[in-house]
């Protein structure tokens, strides 16, 4: 269990040295044993208090301690799958924000070219194209002024009159 009371199971493989053959055999009853035991205390205590260097006093030095696996509990993986989670949503919905920012940035500078008297000329005309093809309509052709606004300047009765109404 780690301080944080987490369960955790941790597979190890050791790799020992015997340096004093004496020691090692008559004053320690299973070495082995002795290893495995010590290596268990140092992992749970990750390396806390005591070290594995202490096992000199056995007549042995540890050359290496690797962790093979590591598990935690069902609960705790689950815990760390949904924060996982939620952070790469979180992470989406910024990049969204950016990209709905930087789309309002573009729109914005559509809307000011096309509102320049060169571009609302174009697409003056671009009307009056699809309008000419449109068969069997009447349609009133409003001249644009200067500035490229639509010429109001036709009165009523000429407006009745060219559409073929007035009298």
């Amino acid at each position: 269990m780690t301080k944080d009371n987490v369960n955790v199971i941790i597979d190890s493989v050791i790799f020992w040295e015997v340096i004093d053959p004496y020691t090692a055999t008559f004053l320690v009853s299973n070495v082995r044993a002795a290893l495995i035991e010590r290596t268990q205390t140092t992992l749970r205590h990750i390396m806390g208090t005591k070290t594995l260097q202490q096992t000199r006093s056995w007549g042995v030095k540890i050359e290496s301690m690797l962790i093979k696996d590591l598990q935690f509990s069902k609960e705790l993986q689950e815990t760390l799958s949904a924060g996982a989670k939620q952070k790469r949503i979180g992470e989406s919905k910024i990049i969204l924000a950016k990209a709905e920012v930087e789309s309002a940035k573009l729109m914005r500078e559509a809307a000011d070219i096309l509102n320049a008297p060169a571009a609302m000329q174009i697409r003056y005309l671009e009307t009056l194209t699809a309008m000419s093809r449109n068969s069997g309509n009447k349609t009133v052709f409003m001249p644009m002024t200067q500035n490229g606004g639509v010429g109001l300047s036709m009165s009523k009765a000429a407006v009745l009159e060219h559409m073929g109404g007035g009298k």
